[in-house]
Order: C-alpha cells, then sequence, then structure tokens
C-alpha cells in the first residue's frame, strides 16, 4: 500500500466489520457513508475524504486524512462550518431514526506526523481531534472534550497487522500500481467468459467502494483505470482490446481470447502469458512487489497444473 493511503484504509478498516483489526467505530454502529465527498460551506467547497455515519444517533464524523503534516489554513476555515444536516442533505446519508444530526470533524495522519498537524491546526485557528495511526495502534489525540470518540477510543486501538487495503489506489495514484488490480479484475472476467466489460465495471471491481466516492471522484478513478486497462491491452493484443470512451459513453474492454474456452492446457498457458506480461511491465516501471502477497495470476497457474497432473496420472495396470 502507497503510504499516503494508509491513515484513509486506516480510518475505513475501523468502521468495517470482519476485518483483521479492531473494527471500534464498526461496533459502535459507524458505516462509512462517503468518500471523496464535495460539500459546500458558507466559506466555500470542501471535499470530505471520508464520512462515517451513525444511523441511530446521526452522528457524522467527517475525516480528513493527511499523508504528512502540512495544514492548510483555508481548508481548515471551510471545515469548521461545516454542520451535520448539510453534509447529510449534500452527500446522501441515510439515517435510520428521527434525531437531530451531530458531527465532529477529524483530521486522521501517521503517528509521526502528529506533533506537525497538531501546530499546523493551531496556527489556523481550530481545535480538531486527531487520529493517529501508528505501526502498531490508532490513538485520539484532542485537546478539548469530545465525548463520543472519548468513549470509543478510551485506550489506543492495537492493530494487529496494518490497514487493510481498503482503497488500494487513488486518482493520484501511479498507473503502475493501479495495473495489478486492474489486470485481477480483467482474469476475474475472463473466467466468466465475458465478452466485454465497461470502466465503470473494471472500476467497481478494482476499488471495493467505488460507489460511495463523489462524482467527480468517480470519474477521475474511471480514468486512471481506463489508462491501466489501455496498457493491460497493449500489451496483450490477442486477449484484450481496449475502446476509449466515445462521446456521452463509457468505455470497455473486449475480452478476444477467453481461456476458459480453451482446453486445460491451453487455459494454463494463456494465463501465464499474461502473468509473464505483468510482471515484465512491473519490472520495467520499477513497481513494488510486496513480499509475501500472493499473485493471483500464479495461484490459477498453480491450480491449473493440479488439474492437468492428475489427468496425466493413471492407476498402474491401466490400459
Amino acid at each position: 500500500m502507497e503510504r499516503r493511503l494508509i491513515p484513509i484504509n486506516a480510518m475505513i478498516d475501523l468502521a468495517t466489520p470482519d476485518g483483521i483489526n479492531p473494527a471500534v467505530l464498526a461496533e459502535h454502529g459507524y458505516r462509512v457513508a462517503g468518500l471523496e465527498a464535495p460539500v459546500t460551506t458558507p466559506a466555500g467547497n470542501v471535499v470530505i475524504d471520508v464520512i462515517l455515519a451513525n444511523g441511530n444517533t446521526g452522528h457524522i464524523l467527517a475525516i480528513e486524512s493527511k499523508c504528512g503534516g502540512n495544514i492548510e489554513e483555508p481548508q481548515c476555515a471551510r471545515y469548521a462550518v461545516l454542520d451535520a444536516a448539510t453534509v447529510i442533505r449534500q452527500a446522501r446519508i441515510d439515517l435510520f431514526q428521527r434525531v437531530t444530526p451531530s458531527l465532529d470533524v477529524v483530521y486522521a495522519c501517521l503517528g509521526d506526523h502528529v506533533g506537525r498537524v497538531r501546530l499546523g491546526l493551531s496556527t489556523a485557528g481550530v481545535t480538531f481531534p486527531i487520529l493517529a495511526v501508528y505501526d502498531q495502534k490508532i490513538t485520539l489525540e484532542t485537546d478539548i472534550p469530545s465525548e463520543r470518540l472519548q468513549r470509543i477510543f478510551t485506550t489506543p486501538v492495537q492493530l494487529v497487522a496494518p490497514p487493510s487495503r481498503l482503497i488500494p489506489f487513488d486518482m493520484d495514484s501511479d498507473v503502475s500500481v493501479v495495473e495489478p488490480h486492474v489486470l485481477g479484475a480483467l482474469v476475474a472476467a475472463l473466467t466468466r467468459s465475458i465478452p466485454e466489460i465497461t470502466l465503470a465495471a473494471l472500476t467497481e471491481q478494482s476499488v471495493r467502494h467505488f460507489a460511495l466516492f463523489g462524482r467527480r471522484a468517480q470519474t477521475a478513478l474511471k480514468q486512471k483505470v481506463g489508462e491501466a486497462a489501455r496498457h493491460i491491452a497493449d500489451d496483450n493484443p490477442q486477449t484484450f482490446r481496449f475502446h476509449g470512451p466515445p462521446p456521452n459513453r463509457d468505455g470497455w474492454v473486449s475480452l478476444l481470447k477467453t481461456p476458459e474456452s480453451n482446453d486445460p492446457r491451453g487455459r494454463t498457458q494463456a494465463y501465464q502469458a499474461l502473468a509473464r506480461s505483468s510482471q515484465s511491465r512491473r519490472r520495467r516501471r520499477g513497481s513494488v512487489i510486496i513480499p509475501g502477497q500472493t499473485d493471483l495470476l500464479d495461484e490459477l497457474d498453480k491450480a491449473d497444473e493440479g488439474t492437468d497432473d492428475s489427468k496425466n496420472e493413471q492407476p498402474e495396470g491401466t490400459p
């Protein structure tokens, strides 16, 4: 995972049940309700990185994720005048109960930037609570009373593992980071023997929470996925053909040669060719392969090889 995406993934992880790390916000009724959500305030427009909502209490967490320690004072001023009703209306958040909504603005950052973020907020004249993400814990850093947050974060949240890659890339990621995720979605489409897949569907399958992003962010993500899909198609012209978006329509990728339609040995060779092409491109672009990370194409190869071996093995005495 790109280091700059750790804080935003950590916040989503806290509100996502059934993960490895404690989902303390999910346990208190919060869910992910919006990502990169634009909201208009009296001080100007602000794009909220993560909106977490408690549908029963009407409490909203508007979270600004910081990958570094720099604080933008105009942005702080816009966050300072946010009100819950406006966020709920403009971000289209559903509440489960008829309650008066409330809102806390929270800054999330890496643990080693807490001091700079705190100083920057103080200089901007605001006192937002901070959720600091360290290697093994997440802590609430605040100089002001925040009853709801303090009740949830009475002690640091101990991390069993790094935050999940729920947002594996964003609009600012290099295409080399995006390509493995897009290739995985294309391979999944190949296994379903479908003739084509739209860029919207490809993006939805590459980014888990795509539907929760604001419209402008969705457009930028589709463009990034389209760029990756075009590179993959250029490297594998026998398998994929990229169709750029025509006016007022979505682009798509045609699946020309589906390995699933071949015999088992041909299927294996086709997947191996895709794997080699992907790995070659990543080496050329200098992308990082995470140690211990499973490669989907390698796993498909192993599964196929096991199938072939089982077909070739015959009991003694079999004619």
